[in-house]
């Protein structure tokens, strides 16, 4: 908006100025394209480095604009220049989010109005007035800059810091069962021809370990339990259900494959000795079918996670199958 505003307000200073006897020239024109081509590609640019660069050519051709005004104004021109060059330093001081490029704008800026510095400040007793001006606005610009970039940095570490807390399960420290829904769905949009599994994960006779060694104990379980789960990153996305429910994510493995992770998971976590508890898991695994919705394959998953209690729990169950893992030992 601010760059529109500045192109629409020297179009008008073009059209209302009357030192000017060809307001409407070719060159105007060519200008005012050239800042609309500029202004366009930075609105509805993503790449970070063509955004920084339409930026620095907005801001050149916008100064180049103005001085050809100001030159065909003739000695009318000289008068304005302070002014319009000031103005152009401090209102593009939002328009940069990093203070070197802010810097180089303002040398641009003043290098191009200050061309023909006699013109401005004719008198040479005037000149130190000239310099004492350029360095006074060049230092208020930069430091609102500086100040101006620091409250978006803080500002983009603060929605990142609420993100991070909105989509994390604050005891584990995995995806929360938002995060985790948000990202299987993210999966099975983006997986194509890919085989994708989703496995429940849930840890076996977890409230009697509540009941006999107090809740503290329980929660060391399951942080014991998503650190493990966190080993199989990047081979898949894993977050908290809630209780003591697990999803995990697979994407491009064979069905196979899944239930040899998983269950190589379970004989670590077997081995495991968290307050000299012993603890289990089941787990049941469903694969994604054309056409299927998120609580379609999670309740499928549901389904094998309920047979593999039903069969005696420590056990990795696949949907629509009979086979499964060997259990080493009911929990």
């Amino acid at each position: 908006m601010l760059q529109l505003s500045a192109i629409l307000a020297w179009f008008a200073s073009i059209g209302w100025n009357p030192y000017l006897s060809r307001p409407f020239d070719a060159r105007y024109w060519l200008m005012g394209v050239a800042l609309t081509a500029a202004w366009a590609s930075r609105l509805y640019g993503t790449c970070a480095g063509a955004w920084r660069l339409s930026g620095m050519a907005y801001v050149l051709l916008l100064t180049v604009a103005f001085r050809i005004e100001l030159t065909a104004m003739g000695g009318h021109g000289a008068l304005w220049v302070l002014p319009i060059a000031t103005a152009l330093c401090l209102s593009n001081v939002l328009l940069f989010s990093t203070l070197s490029d802010y810097v180089l704008a303002l040398l641009s800026i003043w290098l191009i109005m200050l061309w023909e510095p006699t013109s401005v400040v004719p008198l040479r007793a005037d000149r130190p007035l000239l310099i004492i001006l350029v360095v006074a606005v060049s230092v208020l610009g930069t430091v609102l800059n500086y100040m101006f970039v620091s409250a978006m940095r803080r500002t983009h570490w603060l929605k990142e810091d609420y993100r991070k807390l909105s989509e994390t399960d604050v005891l584990t420290g995995l995806a929360n069962r938002r995060a985790f829904m948000t990202r299987l769905q993210r999966a099975m949009t983006a997986q194509g021809r890919d085989s994708m599994h989703v496995a429940m994960i849930d840890i076996d006779d977890f409230k009697r370990i509540n009941d006999r060694n107090g809740h503290d104990a329980g929660d060391a379980v399951l942080i014991a339990l998503a650190m493990e789960l966190r080993k199989l990153d990047p081979i898949c996305v894993v977050g908290r259900l809630g209780g003591e429910e697990f999803g995990a994510v697979f994407v491009g493995q064979r069905r196979e494959q899944v239930q040899a992770r998983l269950q190589a998971l379970l004989e670590g976590v077997r081995r495991l000795q968290v307050e000299d508890i012993d603890f289990g898991f089941s787990a049941g695994i469903a694969e994604h079918r054309p056409g299927d919705a998120v609580n379609d394959l999670l309740k499928r998953a549901d389904q094998a996670l309920y047979r593999a209690k039903r069969n005696g729990k420590a056990r990795i169950v696949l949907e629509s199958r009979d086979a499964e893992a060997p259990a080493t030992a009911d929990a």
